[in-house]
């Protein structure tokens, strides 16, 4: 199987225009020109699609319209800078004979298309610009709806410009709520102020309104703080509680005046950006938007993408592990790469939105609405060299939320993401503690050259486990995003005998059945399995597998990410007989070839697999998963016709029955409706549903700055809780390393007073790792885990009874 990541590159959102280029059917002119080669390429993507696609769609069965509108949206994906008008001439004007010049490759109504948005954006920028230098009122009743994917476009240039009045202010707000430091400015000066109160002093007003006005924020912060402590009064203008009212409104001013030269320097960057957009970027986004209506992984890559996905591929670059895309104007996270220097900071996660990139030593980078390539490029350097991303995280409430992540750059360590051991002692109830293994499985890694395999060290960290005596163990995939298939059928043959793990159906209708190896089985005990929304691909085969043999019981979210697919990488070049050392240059065609099937022939695709237990999470309310993606493949099933047979050669011990299944869901149920820590965390969950529903924003100050408030105190209210529960109901655990990371020491306590070892931030394992501890989903696993292991005892002593 071979899988390619794609950093998604999107063409900049834009601006609207003025009335007067408003008017009805407007002729489409381009300045650009597609090359006979890219027609050629055009052509072949068409063709390969109707014949290797996993579904034999053909491209007469698109809905033209609706493929023109999506790559409409793709352009303008906030629906503000095009028209209905707009929309309206080009349907009318490129549908009819747009199905005959797809398959001839004719890319002149992508170029057309894009040349009128272009045209719209350039002079909407001038009038953003323009607008910029006017008044902003921030006091308003207003609201703006932010998310607008699924609005329609503006009517016409009066009701654009009302919605784009409200996208500045939204931005301005954001900026102005965005500016920690000046807040910080104005907290420490009060704090001097209520003092120089409390004394009877008061200081010197000029001094203070030259430095707000002559200085940035860092020189500001060290001058007023001399100020106020070196040149304080017993005389002056003005009283203390006066003074404090002067200095909030400069303030005030300052982080308007500072939010509005950033956006201002935003949408500079963003005209000079139009202006850089090529024909081959236009192919791109078109071409890729076709092959999207096949189905979300398959894609088009040009000459320049296809090379930066080989760079990545060659791991010759250093960088911070973590496969990026653009959506909607936001560099966003799409996964990290396990043990990268991102993943190891355990503050990233998946679908956080990158705004601002900062070089040591250097101001930060607004990278809003910048092509993806540059970003990648900022964030790329040297090994051992710092960046820090400001991003907005994936569960942030308020669209103003901003946190600060610095790492370390370096490469991908190979023993950081091996698979990791820990032994619970887990208190029963009658005093005592049974001993339960926890094997944590990054991802579905191998290597000959490196002689490392996910199988080994898993059997490795199974044998140790073993000889400490364990009463269970847990296989925790919540972070695996998958790998190599052949390892995760080989895991799977760690804990049943024999049969099939995964059927793979291509577009021909061909299955391929690939089974374990015989005499793998090392491990006969009770087994669970903890998996969430991100686990995916290889690790759904994995956990869907031992399910279906009834080997495990299931415990995690509502689903597992639901990718069920293969793909494979066309390059165009072999086809065209042109190859790609070429110095034109040729791109490639990423498609959907196959899909995944358990052995009881359930497909993993876009439902992904349910597990028997579910806790509810945060990741139930966020567009996680396949069935989030436009256009996935549905959910299906194959014949299994020796299924009754493979169960038996699986050799299960103790098989978890519908029966048993039922009695330890009852159980979970009882739990989760009555312990403490469930109750913290429905509530936090509900919180953040209420939060993550609303579809506006207020355009008021100091609304949002209450209602950021708000939040902060809940949230602060639940850390509390969080850290209360976590310090009353702790669990001891030793970890197990492998030989390779510990020289052959089977096991260790860990130091409570040190960080985990994968956190490159001290400070922040410190802070938080109360709060690691209470991890409510592994906690409710392990107690899942203690039930079977009841129900297999209870069923021992009736067998021995019996006898």
């Amino acid at each position: 199987m071979f899988v390619m990541k794609k950093l998604l590159i999107r063409l900049l959102p834009a601006v609207f225009i003025p009335v007067a280029l408003l008017s009805a059917d407007a002729p489409f002119e381009t300045e650009f020109t597609a090359t006979p080669l890219m027609e050629r390429e055009a052509t072949m993507v068409v063709q390969l699609l109707e014949h290797a696609h996993f579904s034999k769609r053909s491209i007469s069965d698109v809905d033209l319209e609706d493929l023109l509108t999506r790559y409409m949206a793709e352009l303008d994906h906030a629906r503000l800078f095009y028209t209905r008008e707009d929309h309206r001439q080009i349907v009318e004007q490129f549908v009819p004979e747009l199905e005959f010049g797809i398959f001839q490759g004719n890319l002149d109504p992508a170029m057309k298309i894009f040349s009128r948005y272009k045209s719209r954006s350039l002079d909407r920028l001038e009038w953003v610009l323009a607008r910029l230098e006017a008044d902003f009122d921030l006091n308003t009743d207003l609201e703006y709806r932010f998310d607008r994917r699924e609005a329609e476009w503006p009517r016409d240039e009066t009701e654009a410009e009302q919605l784009w009045e409200k996208r500045i202010k939204h931005e301005v707000l954001q900026m102005v709520l965005d500016d920690e430091p000046v807040r910080s400015v104005l907290e420490r000066i009060e704090g001097h102020y209520e003092e120089a109160a409390a004394a009877g002093k008061v200081i010197e007003t000029d001094a203070l309104a030259e430095l707000f006005h002559e200085h940035d924020q860092e020189a500001l912060l060290t001058l007023l703080l001399e100020r106020l402590e070196g040149e304080e009064r017993n005389l002056g203008d003005l009283e203390a509680d006066e003074l404090t009212v002067l200095v909030r409104a400069k303030a005030r001013n300052l982080e308007l005046e500072r939010a509005l030269e950033r956006i201002e320097r935003r949408y500079q960057r963003m005209k000079q950006s139009i202006g850089d957009i090529d024909a081959v970027e236009i192919q791109e986004l078109y071409l890729t938007t076709l092959t999207k209506t096949f189905d979300p992984h398959s894609t088009f890559l040009s000459a320049n993408t296809l090379e930066d996905f080989s760079i990545n591929m060659r791991l010759s670059l250093v960088g911070i592990g973590a496969v990026l895309s653009s959506e909607d104007g936001y560099c966003v996270i799409r996964e990290l790469v396990p043990g990268g220097p991102a993943d190891l900071t355990n503050r990233l996660q998946p679908e956080d939105r990158i705004v601002a990139v900062k070089q040591e030593n250097e101001e930060p980078v607004d990278v809003v609405d910048m092509k993806l390539r540059r970003i990648v490029n900022m964030i790329r350097g040297e090994k051992g060299t710092e960046v820090t991303l400001t991003v907005i995280p994936a569960n942030a409430t308020d669209p103003s939320a901003r946190e600060e992540v610095t790492i370390v750059r370096d490469e991908v360590k190979l023993t950081a993401r091996q698979a990791r051991g820990r032994i619970y002692d887990f208190p029963l109830d009658n005093g005592n503690t049974r001993t339960l293994g926890v094997i944590e499985i990054p991802s579905f890694y191998g290597s000959a050259e490196t002689n490392t395999s996910t199988t080994e060290d898993v059997k490795e960290l199974i044998g140790k486990m073993k000889e400490e005596g364990i009463d269970g163990l847990v296989l925790d995939l919540r972070r695996n995003g998958g790998g190599l298939l052949s390892e995760a059928i080989n895991l799977t043959g760690l804990f049943i005998d024999a049969g099939p793990v995964v059927m793979k159906q291509d577009s021909f209708g061909n299955v391929q059945s690939d089974t374990v190896p015989r005499n793998g089985r090392v491990y006969d005990g009770s087994l669970g399995i903890l998996v969430s929304k991100n686990s995916a691909s290889a690790s759904e085969i994995v956990a869907g597998a031992l399910q279906a043999y009834e080997r495990a019981i299931v415990v995690g979210e509502s689903s597992t990410h639901g990718k069920g697919t293969v793909q494979a990488v066309y390059e165009l070049g072999n086809y065209l007989g042109l190859p790609r050392t070429a110095s034109t240059g040729t791109g490639a065609t990423k498609m959907t070839v196959q899909k995944f099937y358990l052995p009881d022939g359930a497909s993993t695709q876009n439902r992904g697999m349910i597990p028997d237990v579910v806790i509810p999470s945060f990741n139930d309310f966020l567009p996680i998963g396949e069935s989030s993606l436009p256009n996935a493949l549905e959910w299906d099933t194959l014949t299994a016709p020796n299924w009754d047979r493979d169960k038996r050669r699986a050799g299960i011990v103790f098989p978890i029955t519908d029966e048993r299944r039922e009695r330890i869901v009852e159980m979970s149920r009882e739990r989760q409706s009555s312990l403490h820590e469930f109750a913290y965390w429905n509530e936090n969950i509900d919180w953040f549903q209420q939060r993550q529903d609303r579809k506006s924003v207020s355009l008021n100050l100091e609304a949002r700055r209450s209602q950021r408030e708000s939040d902060r105190a809940f949230r602060d209210e639940m850390n509390e809780r969080e850290d209360e529960l976590a310090q009353s109901h702790s669990l001891t655990y030793a970890e197990i390393l492998l030989e390779s990371a510990d020289n052959g020491n089977p096991a260790y306590p860990p130091d409570p007073d040190l960080p985990d070892p994968r956190d490159l931030d001290s400070s922040e394992a410190e802070e938080n790792s109360d709060r690691e501890r209470l991890d409510i989903h592994l906690r409710e696993t392990l107690r899942v885990l203690n039930d079977l292991i009841d129900l297999e005892k209870e069923h021992r002593d009736a067998v021995a009874a019996a006898r």
